[in-house]
């Protein structure tokens, strides 16, 4: 699949209110938030990415699918486990079938988003979701007392960062570009 390439006035667009962080500094939010900063992290580029790439997901979508339903799905199996006293395994078929729709609505969120980043980046989206999806689905998971699909949270805590890094990356490349076409214009005009 070959990717656009990008014009000075987009990358300029999406890097004018761009604030950089360091991965490092990312990676202790996840772990100090317990993981919730991923979320939050995606939310906030899909905002930027939304901006400037008209194939970007809808951020409120991601909003919905990464925020809202886990917690609705939350509070409506505790709801469900107090107020009507059923069987754990109705409680269980209840939990793996909302859990199920909202692990397909984010397969596809999640991926619109990482090849979104991939193409504003110049890396490979689809890297980026394979390595992402373990740890959100690690995470889902965990709710329904699966602990030991745990340890896959690892890739989308590490992948995070990596994706800042990346991002940190080429806003310095296009400062740079930037400023030379700058000074390439200014130059030719004192000719």
């Amino acid at each position: 699949m070959n990717t656009p390439k990008l014009n000075l006035n987009d990358l300029e667009y999406f890097f004018e209110d761009y604030k950089r962080e360091i991965p490092i500094l990312v990676l202790i939010k996840i772990i100090f938030s317990y993981g919730i900063y991923i979320f939050v992290w995606i939310y906030k580029m899909n905002q930027q990415l939304e901006r400037v790439d008209e194939m970007a997901p809808d951020s409120r979508r991601g909003f919905f699918i990464l925020f809202l339903i886990p917690i609705v799905i939350f509070v409506i199996s505790i709801v469900i486990e107090k107020l009507f006293q059923l069987p754990n395994y109705t409680i269980a078929t209840y939990n793996a079938i909302f859990w199920s729709i909202n692990i397909f609505l984010s397969l596809k969120y999640i991926y619109d988003f990482c090849e979104s980043f991939g193409k504003w980046t110049g890396s490979n989206g689809l890297f980026w979701y394979l390595v992402i999806y373990p740890g959100y689905f690690s995470v889902i998971l965990y709710f329904l007392d699966f602990l030991y699909v745990l340890p896959l949270l690892f890739f989308t805590i590490i992948a995070i960062p990596s994706m800042q890094g990346f991002l940190n990356i080429k806003e310095i490349k296009f400062r740079a570009m930037f400023e030379r076409d700058q000074f390439n214009k200014k130059s030719r005009v004192q000719i």
